[in-house]
């Protein structure tokens, strides 16, 4: 495994990590958050709200993509 791939989360975790509260708050609701981090695919139109929560970069977002195609 390269180093590098250690350091990108994967969708589940950014959605974990967001915390389904702050997501809810945002005006997500409970069933989609859940249902994102299940499958572990955030889709790219929500993208801009993980970044202005501070949870996750655009890069890292679209590397955890490209890393899960690689796997």
């Amino acid at each position: 495994m390269h180093y590098a791939s250690m350091l990108i989360r994967s969708h589940t975790q950014i959605v974990a990590d967001a915390g389904e509260a702050a997501l809810v708050a945002a005006g997500v609701s409970r069933f989609t958050a859940q249902s994102w981090r299940k499958r572990n695919s955030i889709p790219a139109r929500h993208w801009a709200l993980f970044i202005r929560l501070g949870v996750t970069t655009v890069d890292e977002l679209a590397a955890a993509v490209i890393a899960q195609a690689a796997a």
